[in-house]
């Protein structure tokens, strides 16, 4: 189930995701004067794991 909420007057995309019998609600939001794009932040993330999952 997918829905939208007002933001501070913008509408933010927000998704619900049942784990396990959990609700999560996500709500996304993005500083459009970032340095990063969200790709480059998604790479980091994952070369993180990667380092952290082969060093141990």
């Amino acid at each position: 189930m997918e829905q939208n909420v007002k933001i501070e007057n913008q509408t933010a995309p927000t998704f619900v995701k049942k784990i396990e019998g959990m609700t999560y609600v996500v709500k996304l939001h993005f500083d459009e004067q970032a340095k990063e794009s969200m790709e480059d932040k998604v790479k980091k993330l994952l070369r993180k794991d990667v380092i952290l999952a082969t060093s141990s």
